[in-house]
């Protein structure tokens, strides 16, 4: 999990329109000490109007294809949970820029001046991360640190 959280750089992003029709996408994300993902997209992504108005998204971070020893098991971790957009005049926006901006740089900074680009934070409710064949985990703990093997307990498969 923490190789995952320092290597990966970018997250597949789940969202849902208002009629309910999925939409996958990616954002470069950065994840804080409050254990949340941020990110920073535009206005003209098709993600965003569903994260302004749903409020729900997953992340997903994936091992690189070059790195993986199998292309079907890769790892991966996914965390699924609640959205809120940080505006600019919020008290959390100069935490949340900064953090973003200590992994982005310049052009992060350079994305600032444009206003059609906004900072979310997706809070994770249930996260999930596969290392391998048969080794899949629920991870649960104030700081992801405890984990239980899926299909494990009743009803899970």
């Amino acid at each position: 999990m923490n190789r995952l959280l320092q290597d990966v750089r970018t997250a597949s992003l789940a969202t849902a329109d208002e009629d309910g029709a999925p939409l996958v996408s990616y954002v470069p994300v950065a994840v804080d000490g409050c254990e949340r993902f941020l990110f920073f997209p535009s206005d003209l992504s098709q993600h965003t109007p569903n994260l302004k108005g749903r409020g729900r998204a997953s992340l997903m971070l994936i091992e690189d294809e070059s790195k993986t020893e199998h292309l079907f098991a890769r790892h991966r971790a996914i965390f699924t949970g609640r959205v809120e957009l940080i505006g600019r005049n919020d008290g959390d926006w100069e935490t949340a820029s900064q953090i973003y901006g200590n992994r982005f740089g310049k052009f992060f900074e350079m994305l600032t001046g444009l206003k059609d680009f906004h900072m979310f934070a997706l809070y994770p409710g249930d996260i999930r991360i596969v290392i391998g064949f048969g080794a899949a985990f629920k991870v649960t703990g104030a700081n992801w640190e405890d984990y239980s093997l899926l299909g494990s307990g009743p009803g899970e498969r």
